[in-house]
């Protein structure tokens, strides 16, 4: 199956494809090949939304390990995300992700704010666009867009998450109040 749009969370992917035996050169490279590999799952016209949590703008290894810098969610609620392991060669392996794509033409969609995460775009996205959805997360938050024209990729290709295979092993069909739940 081919899409109009396709979203990546990447810092999921990352994560997902990381290596600690690889350097960080390596492990972006790892990343931006998987997200090359993507552009022929795109209908022609297509594009590639790539969706990012908050990057700090300045010494990324400083900034992650000696200061305290917050999300709009951590100002919420302090204890949010506060068991992940902070590692800062993520943050630079991600950095260097986004300058790759940063001028790779119009294929290619950064989307990235200091007070938003990823899972923060996704809605008014959806609901921006026409056409076919492929959502790239192992992030269950994003199952709840699923529908007749937005897919879940969640692990490979071959087999998408559609609505009714949602609902036949969940119980339910996805939804907010569900996924909230759950």
């Amino acid at each position: 199956m081919k899409y109009n749009h396709v979203f990546i969370d990447v810092f999921n992917l990352h994560h997902r494809l990381k290596n600690k035996s690889l350097n960080n050169f390596a492990r972006a490279n790892n990343v931006v090949d998987y997200i090359l590999d993507v552009k022929n799952k795109l209908e022609p016209g297509g594009d590639i939304y790539l969706l990012f949590d908050p990057l700090p703008k300045v010494d990324l290894i400083e900034k992650s390990t000696f200061r305290n810098q917050i999300t709009s969610r951590q100002e919420i609620n302090k204890d949010y995300k506060s068991n992940r392991i902070k590692d800062a060669e993520d943050l630079i392996v991600i950095s260097m992700v986004f300058k790759y794509f940063e001028y790779r033409g119009e294929t290619f969609k950064s989307v990235k704010n200091q007070s938003c995460e990823a899972d923060d775009f996704v809605e008014s996205l959806v609901n921006s666009l026409e056409g076919t959805i492929a959502l790239v997360s192992t992030d269950l938050d994003w199952a709840k867009y699923i529908s007749d024209r937005v897919y879940f990729i969640n692990g490979s290709w071959d087999k998408p998450m559609t609505k009714d295979e949602f609902k036949e092993r969940f119980g339910y069909n996805p939804s907010v109040l569900f996924l909230t739940l759950y």
